[in-house]
């Protein structure tokens, strides 16, 4: 008969007892307070030896709490080390393997979800778009905060990120709206120490010879806004509090300039602070090495809830009372956004002990006690250890590797993701897919000098300097010219600069590089705003059928049926496009907006009132949300909504008119009238 792999068993096992574990529902006996700090480095907080640093928050966590001094994240890349934090699983279990590209899928149980059962009302704070709840790790969360402000002192498209300001005002806002002694389960994430570092005053003076230091300042000034709050109301006693960092940043440590690249410690070894209510262990530290899947262990077990099987890590608990001896583990570690963005090997190593070990197309062994600053490869000359070193990771890789497909959805990499996360300083990658063999690829040391190129020629086109740019990515293909995102961004700013053939060639080589590439989705686009519908309607097909998630190729998709004519395809189309981005402002009013044409009024008000709870000012949805409140007979409501569109929009004739079209069915007639008078003049 077909048996079930046992470790299948295990892993379904485990999804069955985080579902049902807890039965009854009680209310908790303390707070829970996690804190997650986006690319901050351990060697930069006074509590782990930086005796420059301004970080007194978090040192006196420190001081409070437990320190670990060796913690590994699982990727130095924010989504994917978020994901294992959230699921205590390895990247090849729960499947999102970088940035803006993967979803969490719907199976797999999360932290949220367990302390949801365990009786809190999780609440969350994110400050970036890269955590976005479109990648799905809002799940389980009663209150996933992403009101995201612009990305102070850079010229953004697109609303992608806030400070630890912003984070600290929403979290106090939370905070305050609970009930005396209501206990909560609060996770906040800070973004600051993310490059470009532009801290502002006055850590920009503080620190104007290390910009980075002076963001992590301000961060854990910051996070000290939220420590003060819970002390000033007797809660800081009482709560569990851990803070942990996403990866680091390599500042330039082996030719990185910030993270994502390579494996080395200055990414991946990161802080850990665990604060255990009531003074429980304060003030230990722990030497053993620990990783990120530990941390939902962790709190399971300090929430009485059983660890479930299946799961690589195991709760601190222990150690960090002093119960339990230390063992030696061995800890996964990948970055996958060396293939994903330029086409590059992937990296994917281990750590055991003082050894340290990745696996790439030329592989690299160190002996972290002897050589900390991983200076020396000795896989060359130590062919025994280089073999044993292999063998452990190939049988930590196969006990951590899913039976069958992982259990997360791959996303399209549209033209808006692909902006956002160039507004948050990373690369616009794409699911995996080039066309070159996988073994071939080049390693990302070798490619350094074109790592350069390329990097520049992404500054170069943030900053609208498109010359350089241009040559810097001309540069970056004369050392790789399968380098589909070199093409995509020459194809990107020939569109800028309005060379409509030149955007289409870079383009189409950027395709012909690596199919499963946006530069479908933009030649679509490119051909819409050229009003060549059948050509934009094909690549725009290629591009759903390519990814059936993306939803901005279905959204435009829908205005080229809509613009040939065919209001019910295009109808189907919006409505796809709104299941696969329940939060896309655009698509939820043009969505509305159609349903207002085909008659329904009443469904059209719904998706208005959807893309308002996403932006409250959003205008055409305002505008939109009025029409449809006067055809429901819903002067009131349409007066109030056209009049805020008015009020800012005082010479647009369309809103003008409209308003006094409502006025007059209200009965005020000496308002409607100034109303029309206000369109004739616009």
């Amino acid at each position: 008969m077909n048996c079930m792999p046992i470790r299948a068993c295990l892993l379904a096992a485990a999804a069955v007892l985080l579902l049902q574990a807890a039965g009854c529902r009680r209310t908790p006996a303390f707070n829970v307070l996690l804190l997650t700090l986006d690319t901050t480095c351990r060697d930069h907080l006074g509590c782990y030896g930086d005796s420059t640093a301004r970080t007194p928050t978090l040192d006196s966590l420190a001081a409070d709490g437990v320190r670990f001094e060796r913690c590994w994240s699982v990727a130095p890349v924010t989504l994917t080390a978020h994901a294992s934090i959230m699921t205590g699983l390895y990247p090849p279990t729960h499947g999102v393997r970088d940035n803006g590209l993967y979803r969490l899928g719907d199976s797999l149980p999360t932290l949220a979800e367990a302390l949801g059962r365990a009786g809190y009302s999780p609440a969350a704070v994110v400050a970036a778009y890269v955590l976005a709840s479109r990648f799905g790790l809002a799940r389980g969360f009663t209150r996933y905060d992403e009101r995201f402000g612009a990305p102070s002192g850079r010229a953004a498209g697109f609303i992608v990120e806030r400070n630890a300001e912003a984070v600290s005002d929403a979290a106090l806002e939370y905070l305050e709206s609970l009930g005396k002694d209501e206990p909560f389960a609060l996770w906040l994430h800070y973004y600051d120490p993310h490059a470009p570092y532009v801290p502002p005053a006055p850590f920009d003076s503080l620190f104007r010879e290390a910009p980075y230091d002076g963001e992590v300042a301000f961060m854990d000034s910051r996070i000290g806004r939220v420590i003060g709050w819970l002390k000033r109301t007797g809660r800081y006693d009482n709560t569990l509090i851990l803070a942990v960092a996403d990866h680091g940043e390599a500042l330039g440590s082996h030719g990185e300039p910030t993270h994502g690249i390579f494996l080395y410690n200055p990414t991946l070894r990161v802080p850990l602070i665990v604060k255990l209510p009531h003074g429980e262990a304060a003030g230990r530290v722990v030497e053993a090495d620990v990783s990120q899947v530990d941390i939902l262990p962790t709190l399971l077990d300090y929430l009485g809830q059983p660890l479930p099987p299946g799961l690589p890590g195991r709760s601190l608990l222990p150690q960090a009372r002093g119960t339990e001896a230390a063992t030696q583990r061995t800890f996964y570690f990948e970055t996958c956004l060396t293939e994903n963005s330029f086409g590059w090997s992937p990296l994917y190593g281990c750590v055991h002990g003082s050894e340290k070990y990745i696996l790439a197309p030329e592989p690299e062994l160190y002996d972290l006690a002897a050589d900390p600053e991983e200076v020396h490869n000795v896989a060359a000359v130590d062919s025994a250890a280089l073999r044993a070193a292999a063998v452990r990771f190939t049988r930590l890789e196969r006990d951590i590797q899913p039976q069958g497909a992982p259990p997360s959805n791959g996303l399209a990499l549209d033209a808006e993701n692909a902006q956002r996360l160039r507004a948050l300083g990373y690369i616009a990658g794409s699911l995996p897919g080039v066309s070159r063999d996988r073994a071939a690829r080049p390693d990302p040391k070798t490619m350094l000098r074109n790592l350069g190129s390329f990097l520049a020629g992404v500054m170069q086109e943030a900053e609208g300097d498109y010359s350089a740019a241009l040559e810097s990515f001309g540069r970056a293909l004369e050392h790789d010219p399968g380098n589909a995102f070199a093409h995509l961004y020459r194809g990107f700013i020939f569109w800028r600069q309005e060379r409509f053939p030149d955007a289409q060639a870079e383009l189409r080589a950027a395709v012909e590089a690596n199919p499963q590439c946006e530069g479908n989705y933009l030649l679509g686009l490119l051909d819409l705003r050229l009003d060549s519908l059948e050509s934009a309607g094909r690549f725009l097909a290629r591009a759903l059928e390519a990814n059936p998630s993306h939803a901005r190729a279905a959204f435009l998709l829908a205005e080229v049926q809509l613009r040939l004519g065919r209001p019910d395809s295009a109808l189907a189309l919006l409505r796809t496009a709104r299941s696969l981005a329940p939060q896309d402002k655009e698509i939820l009013n043009d969505l509305g907006k159609l349903l207002l044409d085909n008659g329904d009024p009443s469904g059209a008000a719904g998706c208005f009132e959807a893309a308002l709870e996403v932006d409250s000012l959003y205008p055409l949805a305002l505008f939109n949300l009025g029409i449809a409140a006067w055809c429901l007979d819903d002067l009131p409501r349409a007066e109030a909504c056209l009049e805020r569109v008015a009020a800012r929009f005082s010479r647009d004739e369309k809103v003008q008119n409209n308003l006094g079209v409502v006025l007059f069915s209200a009965g005020k007639t000496a308002r409607a009238e100034a109303a029309y008078r206000a369109a004739l003049a616009a």
